[in-house]
This record gives C-alpha cells, sequence and structure tokens, in this order.
C-alpha cells in the first residue's frame, strides 16, 4: 500500500520542456519563468503535482558548447520531460549547427543517430527539438502545444530572417507542418500576456486531466509526501548511514535515534530511506512525520491522531473520545493499536523531535512511548537541544550524522541543479 503512494507521488512530477529560439525570445520565456509557471506550481500543489520547466538558456555550460554538447542535452532533456512540450517560434529559424557538432562529440550519433542526416539537411536545433520531440512521436501530440508569435511584433521585426532566404523558407515549412496536423494544438500570440493566457489555459486542462483531485487519505499525508518529495531530489547516498540504521531496526524494537549539526541531512537521509525501505518491504505498515513539512505536523496531537487514524483505519473525533488527558490517552491508544496489528512489521520515523511546537511541554517527550511492541520499527531524528536531552535518557541508540566532505557538497550542487536542468 505504502509503495502505491510513494509511487503515485512520484508520478505525479510534471517536466515541461520549453522548446524556441533563444535571442527573440528573451522576454518570452523570462515571463513564462516568473509568472506563469509559479501560478501553476501554486495552483496543482493541492494535487501533489510538482511542475518543472526546461529552460535550457541556462543548462548548458560553456564548456559543453564547445565540446559539441549542445544537441545531445537539448535531445536528452526532451526525453525526460515526455509527455510535455510547449513550442513557441517567432520569426527567427534559428541556430544551424553543422556536423563539426557530431564530429566534436561522437556520442550524439550513438543516442540519436538520425541527428547526422538532420545536420545534413541543415535542420536548426529549434526544428530538431520539434521534430524529435513531437512531429515524429505521435504519442506527444495530445500533450504539446505550439504558439506562433505575429509577424508585427517588434521582437519579430528586429530578429526576422532575411526574406526569400532559406532560413525564412524552413521555418514557414516548419510552421505549416504543426498547423496542418489537426491534433496539434497551435495559437497565435501578440504579446506575452497572451502567451501565458494560452499556456496556462492548455496546460491547466492537461494537468487536471492526467492528475485527478486526490482522495481524502492521500489528501491528509500530502504535506508529508511534499516534503519527502523535496529531500529527495538531489540527494548523495552514504551506505554507512543506511547499514547502520537496517542493523539495529532489524535486531530490536528500541528506537534509534539521528543526530548532528543542523543542516547535516538527517531529513534528506529519513526520507530516502523510508522510501527505499517501502519498496523493499510493500507489505509493512508505515508511519511517518517530518515536523517541517506543515504547521499541524510538528503539534504532537496531531500527529499522533494522524498515526492512529493509519492504524485504527478509523477517522477520531477528540473533543468526543478523548477529552481528559488527550496527549496521555492517545499515546496508550496509539501503543495499544501497534501490539494489536503484531506480528505485522510497522516502521514509524518521526523527524525533527526538536522542531515541535512545546504544546502541553511537548519537547519532554512524555507523549512517545518509552518502550514499542516487538513489531515496530523506530527511527527518529533530533537536533541538541531538551528533547535530545530526554532521549538519552532513555539510553536510546544515537547515530551521528557529519556534514558532507567537500565532494560530496559538489556533487549535491551538481545534482540539484541538473535536477532543474540549471548548471
Amino acid at each position: 500500500m505504502q509503495k502505491t503512494i510513494f509511487n503515485l507521488y512520484k508520478s505525479r512530477e510534471v517536466r515541461i520542456f520549453l522548446s524556441s529560439t533563444f535571442k527573440d525570445m528573451m522576454e518570452e520565456r523570462e515571463f513564462l519563468v516568473k509568472r506563469v509557471f509559479p501560478e501553476l506550481r501554486k495552483k496543482f500543489a493541492e494535487r501533489g503535482v510538482t511542475i518543472t520547466e526546461i529552460d535550457l538558456r541556462w543548462g548548458v555550460l560553456e564548456e559543453e558548447a564547445e565540446n559539441g554538447k549542445v544537441i545531445d542535452i537539448c535531445l536528452t532533456e526532451i526525453d525526460k520531460s515526455r509527455p510535455y512540450f510547449i513550442g513557441i517560434l517567432g520569426a527567427r529559424y534559428g541556430w544551424i549547427p553543422d556536423k563539426t557538432e557530431y564530429e566534436k562529440h561522437k556520442k550524439i550519433i550513438e543516442d540519436f543517430s538520425w541527428v547526422a542526416q538532420d545536420i545534413e539537411s541543415n535542420l536548426s536545433i529549434t526544428e530538431m527539438e520539434i521534430q524529435y520531440g513531437v512531429l515524429r512521436n505521435p504519442e506527444m501530440i495530445k500533450r504539446s502545444a505550439f504558439y506562433f508569435r505575429d509577424n508585427q511584433n517588434k521582437n519579430s521585426i528586429s530578429f526576422k530572417e532575411n526574406a526569400d532566404s532559406v532560413e525564412e523558407k524552413k521555418l514557414n515549412v516548419l510552421k505549416s507542418k504543426i498547423e496542418d496536423n489537426q491534433d496539434l494544438v497551435s495559437d497565435k500570440f501578440d504579446n506575452v500576456e497572451e502567451l501565458g493566457a494560452g499556456i496556462t489555459d492548455f496546460l491547466t486542462k492537461i494537468i487536471e486531466t492526467d492528475f485527478p483531485v486526490l482522495n481524502k487519505n492521500t489528501k491528509k499525508i500530502l504535506p508529508q509526501l511534499n516534503f519527502i518529495n523535496s529531500r529527495r531530489k538531489a540527494y548523495i547516498r552514504e551506505e554507512k548511514y543506511f547499514k547502520l540504521i537496517t542493523d539495529h531496526i532489524e535486531r530490536t524494537s528500541s528506537p534509534i535515534v539521528i543526530t548532528g549539526k543542523a543542516g547535516a541531512g538527517a531529513s534528506s537521509l529519513l526520507s530516502n530511506y523510508l522510501v527505499e525501505y517501502a519498496e523493499q518491504n510493500p507489505d509493512d505498515i508505515l508511519l511517518y512525520n517530518f515536523s517541517n513539512a506543515s504547521n499541524d505536523s510538528s503539534n504532537h496531537i496531531k500527529v499522533l491522531k494522524r498515526f492512529c487514524e493509519g492504524l485504527s483505519g478509523k477517522e477520531i473525533n477528540l473533543q468526543e473520545e478523548f477529552t481528559k488527558k488527550t496527549s496521555e490517552q492517545l499515546k496508550n491508544y496509539f501503543d495499544d493499536l501497534i501490539a494489536q496489528k503484531s506480528p505485522q512489521k510497522i516502521l514509524i520515523v518521526i523527524d525533527g523531535l526538536d522542531e515541535f511546537d512545546n504544546t502541553d511541554n511537548s519537547l519532554l517527550l512524555n507523549w512517545l512511548p518509552y518502550d514499542f511492541d516487538v513489531n515496530a520499527k523506530v527511527i527518529f531524528s533530533c537536533g541538541a537541544g531538551e528533547p535530545l536531552d530526554r532521549l538519552k535518557k532513555r539510553r536510546y541508540e544515537l547515530i551521528y550524522i557529519s556534514e558532507l566532505e567537500k565532494q560530496a557538497k559538489e556533487d549535491f550542487i551538481n545534482k540539484y541543479l541538473l535536477e532543474f536542468s540549471k548548471k
């Protein structure tokens, strides 16, 4: 069940490739990146959909361009973004690479054998993107859209190809191929606002169709899924910590505590460990809380309530069922529910115990069971402070995680930027 939830969330990531010439479309790209896509991200966050626009203005290093890797990078990003593609064309055909591009970087031909023929045919990189991304791939058509800027627009006039030039003719043929395809969405625009409105309308309809509203139970844990997903990106795995955690929870139900300096990566470690555990143990019950995921995630009553509802399969009305000493009653109920599930294994992950609010002195951790049933595997993380001192007094085993070494930090930065196709 939990594996399904994590896979569901992972599949709700949308990468949208933006294809256009660069020099004449800077204003349009800026508007999309700064206005349109942030609004779309906000709109679909409640559905658990994460949206990333692939804007390769900042995705290709000068060194890579000099080494002939531009085409390879563009086409690879299209593959990573399928099936979403937005094409924008004005009055410029764009850069036409020559055969030195694939001679400098032989891997292009290994990965995309047809590139040599396209270069011999003097196609621009923009047309290559459109041909490979959509026109030669019918499965992309329903989730691709094209927008043509009016030729009287000031930027179109400034960058217009020479009349009757080879480039102008190629551009007109390309536009005709797109417009003649009855299954493709295409429209004209005169300014960035019109372009933004068209793309917003198109993507809203597509994403609403592809990603229905989440059911009630999934909505409850959506902040947790959002947080976990954010900590999985660009994670640099350190095998020793995975092994220490696994060795501990396999031999005892006594909790293990992950601690270290702020920023050492406890949340990322637990997020990635949790997902991997779910994939390897699909029949186990998972209860997890990351305290920085939402306001409710740092309130011990609400966390215990969610855990108990997950174990019991029914909603809890605190005013009716736990009217006195709510925290203690919930703790005892939680303890009983864990025991009732035996022998089914339960993994419990609570990240950031030091980040909880101090309602009812919750930082003293009296709301947490001292001992757990044998079917439980328990992992906490906690920074320095009163909660960690309390955990030490319980004699739980501690794992101290250290900051990344210099090379690991560089790897993390590169991996993170690559996630968004920026370098």
